[in-house]
């Protein structure tokens, strides 16, 4: 047992001074908006909800309310498994704009490709996301997600 602890603290001796001299630079925004597209393309739901404060809140264009990162991640989940399993997105950021010191206001417009005969093609959409800066990264406050129609 004494063994296995000394063995423990060594590694976590050699981890810290392995990072000792890095920077932690905080996850852009942009980085943040990836994973958002990343985790969705990949039906990766912990991927998707990884941008999300833990008490996030995501506004689908029913307008259901999901709270909580973790909420986000489960529905989002079930919905990759059935009916978004062929859906891919691309999101576009039209504007940044900074409110406040650490809180950041994005707008993007969206494309859902649902690559699905029972859905429409394309389903376009305009976001609306609230970025908070914590310490590590800018985290989703609020994420509304607003269809738009397109002329044909």
């Amino acid at each position: 047992m004494k063994k296995m602890i000394a063995i423990q603290l060594l590694l976590l001796v050699f981890t810290f001074a392995a990072t000792a001299g890095q920077e932690r630079t905080p996850l852009t925004i942009e980085q943040r908006i990836h994973h958002l597209v990343e985790g969705w393309n990949n039906k990766n739901a912990i991927l998707f909800s990884s941008p999300f404060a833990a008490d996030g809140r995501l506004i689908i264009p029913s307008g259901q309310v999901i709270e909580g990162k973790w909420n986000i991640a489960s529905s989002h989940g079930r919905f990759f498994a059935t009916i978004g399993k062929t859906s891919q997105i691309d999101l576009e950021i039209k504007e940044i704009r900074a409110l406040s010191d650490g809180v950041t206001l994005v707008y993007l417009d969206g494309v859902n490709h649902w690559h699905n005969p029972e859905m429409p093609e394309a389903e376009h959409s305009r976001m609306v996301i609230v970025f908070q800066q914590t310490d590590n990264a800018w985290e989703i406050q609020s994420l509304q997600i607003t269809r738009q129609e397109t002329a044909e």
